[in-house]
Parts: C-alpha cells; structure tokens; sequence
C-alpha cells in the first residue's frame, strides 16, 4: 500500500464524500428469507458499520490516522479535513439520541473537539490549576523592602484539594489497620499471661 498523497484538496474531499455515502444510504442486513434483520431493541441492522477516523484514514490511503490528520497543518487542506471531521460527528451524534449510545459518547469525547460531560469538563478545570506558586514570606519586620526582587520567596507545589482529601483517606485507613494490627497483638499477649 502506498502512501496516500493529494495534490488538491478536491481530490480529498471528493474521497472523504465517496466514503460517507455509503454509510448515508445503507444497505441493510437480511435474514435468509429476504428480511431485514433488528437489533434487540427492534433497529434495523444496516451494513457496514459505522463510519470511523481510522476507516476513513484507511479509505483514503493512509497507513495511520495521524498521517490525515496531519493535513490540518496544510493551508490548503485545513477546511476539507475539518469537514470530515464534522461528518463523522454528525453520524456519532446522532447515535446519542438512541438506547445504545455509550459507544457514541465514547467516539465523540476521544475526537478532541470540545464533546466532554460536564463532569469531566469540571474535573479538568480543577486539576488545570498552577503547579507552582510563589510564597511570600513577610517577617515581621519594620520598614520596606528596596525592591520587590528583595523579599524573601519560595516556590511551593499547590495540590488540589481533592488530592489533599485523598491523601488523609488513606493515611487514616492506613493509620486504622495498623491500630487494629496492634490491638490484636496487645489481646494475644494479655491472653498468654
């Protein structure tokens, strides 16, 4: 196989068509007497699956997904790839709506493009926090500093305080097996005396 090379970014965008239409109009799967076949839930089962980054980098030629994906550093190619992007949203997004959407959720929240719960958005706005901060240490003392470069400073690691609650949970659990250890070695030794 080699290595998939478009000059124009017509030639792309005319295969990245060419690979959602047959997931536009799909072909259902039929049963031995000509009908169509249902999930559990009643749905048609159509075939071909779903459309994918990685199927579609394959029906373009590329040996990896990264390799399309490079062409958003092309000018030329940035709006075509953008729009596959968006066509395979738009069929993952759909698959919200139905009984069976974990799959989509998944698909969607791994395309780096802002699908996040709200969950996960706020966990990583608290863990976005600086890691360093500076600390000023003020001694007591009368009168001023020349310049600010003179005050005393360290720099200090901030933790989240999630990560602070964490830590006590398990210094405590810690903390009460090791009582319990020494609580039942204090009644075996009040026993053999």
């Amino acid at each position: 196989m080699g290595v998939a090379k478009y000059g124009k970014p017509e030639e792309m965008l005319k295969k990245i068509d060419e690979y959602f239409d047959k997931f536009e109009n799909p072909e259902p799967l039929l049963d031995k007497k000509g009908q169509a076949i249902q999930d559990k839930d009643g749905n048609i089962v159509y075939k071909g699956g779903k459309p994918t980054s990685s199927g579609l980098a394959l029906f373009l030629g590329f040996k990896s997904r990264c390799a399309f994906t490079d062409y958003l550093q092309k000018p030329t190619f940035t709006d075509v790839v953008k729009y596959a992007k968006l066509k395979l949203q738009s069929h993952w997004e759909e698959l919200l709506a139905t009984k069976n959407y974990n799959g989509a959720k998944y698909m969607l929240s791994n395309m780096n493009d802002g699908w996040q719960e709200p969950e996960t958005l706020a966990k990583q706005q608290l863990t976005q926090a600086p890691v360093i901060a500076q600390v000023i240490f003020i001694d007591g003392k009368k009168g001023s500093y020349a310049s600010p470069s003179d005050i005393p400073t360290i720099d200090a690691e901030v933790i989240p305080q999630a990560e602070i609650t964490q830590a006590k949970r398990t210094r405590k659990a810690s903390q009460s097996r090791k009582n319990a250890g020494t609580t039942k070695k204090n009644a075996k030794s009040k026993g053999r005396k």
